[in-house]
């Protein structure tokens, strides 16, 4: 029986010939009206289990999930004397178990690919693309390293779960500018601690049909200031797991977990965080369009930016940048 194919680990091991290589999208303008139109938000997938067994599937999913947490919170209280970093960190290599656990057992077949080995002893600012609740899941069993993620103040309110969440996570009100500068210095304290980060840019859902939305800065600042290394890592298969419109729209099938080329931001001196940004985004909307993410339908020119860039990476002048979807209509700052 022949082996299946090794999962791609980089853009250029991913054949995809539906999407036209640079070259070929060299000799195409783009459509100045396509710029200036509002993208529609992707549909809801067509469910892979028909009717009432759809249904039954989800509930079972949800059920199994409540009752992976239920488990853990009493674990918290356990761990709770050895404080927030060693306690936090026993604490995620069991989510990472039981997140694996969860996902075997609802059909969904979670795999993890890597351009290169991580460093096990180096903090990382992990940042990845968000379009699925499920990414939570995914994103924990994605990284070996201790982390702690940012994540939204309001999943403090539900019960038992925000009790573990208060625990683990650093929580930001967005739309307040004191509170976004509050989690900024924690990230900036447990980077310190010699904890990598985990943030999510585009700060909610990718509503839109282009690979990312906008994102904040804050990452971006965070890699400028201390010198950590930025690692990005896509997830091409989220909406078709689960849609972020309907936790009935859960479905079984394949996750891909990508890591893309690591981002040093001390081997581009003349960045600044939005040019580490832009970096960024450009190669994750490239390999979620070659990994053939299913809610991306607009790609665009951009003009020459008119970067410098360091003599060891090939020069991202006349690069081709998707059109960005505005989520957020105030500049982002974090």
């Amino acid at each position: 029986m022949p082996r299946p194919d090794p999962i791609p680990t980089s853009l250029n091991q991913i054949p995809n010939p539906e999407v036209p290589s640079p070259e070929e999208l060299n000799t195409v303008e783009p459509d100045p009206a396509v710029l200036n139109t509002v993208v529609p938000s992707p549909a809801l997938p067509k469910p892979e289990i028909p009717g009432i067994l759809q249904v039954l599937y989800t509930l079972y999913a949800f059920l199994l999930f409540v009752l992976i947490i239920l488990v853990l919170a009493p674990f918290v209280l356990l761990f709770l004397p050895l404080g927030r970093i060693r306690g936090a960190n026993i604490m995620y290599d069991l989510f990472r178990l039981m997140g694996q656990l969860w996902l075997m057992m609802i059909g969904v077949r979670h795999r993890t690919s890597y351009v290169a080995s991580l460093d096990p002893d180096k903090q990382y600012i992990f940042i990845a693309n968000h379009i699925s609740y499920i990414d939570a899941v995914t994103i924990i069993c994605s990284i070996k390293h201790h982390f702690r993620p940012i994540g939204k103040h309001e999943l403090l309110r539900i019960p038992v779960f925000g009790f573990i969440y208060r625990f683990c996570v650093v929580t930001v009100n967005r739309s307040n500018a004191e509170d976004r500068a509050r989690s900024l210095n924690d990230l900036r304290k447990i980077l310190a601690r010699g904890i990598s980060i985990v943030v999510f840019p585009e700060g909610t859902f990718n509503m839109g049909s282009t690979p990312m939305a906008e994102c904040y800065d804050g990452a971006f600042k965070l890699a400028v200031e201390t010198g950590k290394t930025i690692q990005p890592i896509v997830f091409p298969d989220a909406l078709d797991r689960l849609h972020y419109r309907s936790f009935f729209a859960l479905n079984p099938g394949r996750s891909r977990a990508i890591y893309l080329d690591p981002i040093d931001p001390l081997s581009f001196p003349e960045l600044d965080h939005k040019g580490l940004k832009a970096l960024a985004v450009e190669s994750m909307s490239r390999n979620l369009v070659a990994a053939k993410a299913s809610w991306i339908t607009e790609i665009v020119k951009q003009p020459d930016r008119g970067r410098k860039t360091n003599h060891n990476h090939e020069s991202h002048d006349n690069q081709y940048i998707y059109h960005h979807h505005k989520n957020h209509t105030d500049q982002m700052d974090q």
